[in-house]
């Protein structure tokens, strides 16, 4: 029974972070091919004796690689800012319904709304 509810779970988080997973996952084979195409530029470099580039080269690869790095921590700054939001959203509203004194109001609101709704 403990599997089940360890699966559950983890295919609950998987479910909920799917877009940011994804991303993940395109980071990672965008690197690989970065880092293939270092290499082969590399030995390419090193066959036709022009090595005087080869350290722009490697300072490219660099911030390509910190590029994608700092996208993917934005992505997840993003997810937990947004979930964060709609938590506060949904403590305030609950706040401001079931305030003491604002309770009667909103519930003569809400009459006053069902009766329009059945006038029209």
């Amino acid at each position: 029974m403990f599997r089940q509810i360890k699966s559950a779970i983890i295919w609950a988080y998987i479910y909920r972070f799917r877009i940011l997973l994804f991303k993940i996952l395109i980071a990672f084979v965008i690197a690989l091919i970065i880092e293939y195409v270092y290499r082969d530029i590399i030995e390419f470099l090193q066959v036709s004796k022009q090595i005087e580039f080869l350290l722009y080269i490697l300072v490219v690869k660099w911030l390509l690689l910190l590029a994608i790095v700092l996208y993917l921590f934005f992505s997840i700054y993003q997810v937990f800012k947004k979930q964060k939001d709609e938590h506060t959203m949904k403590h305030n509203k609950k706040k401001e319904i079931l305030h003491k004194k604002q309770l009667p109001l909103t519930a003569e609101q809400i009459i006053q709304q069902k009766l329009k709704q059945r006038k029209r």
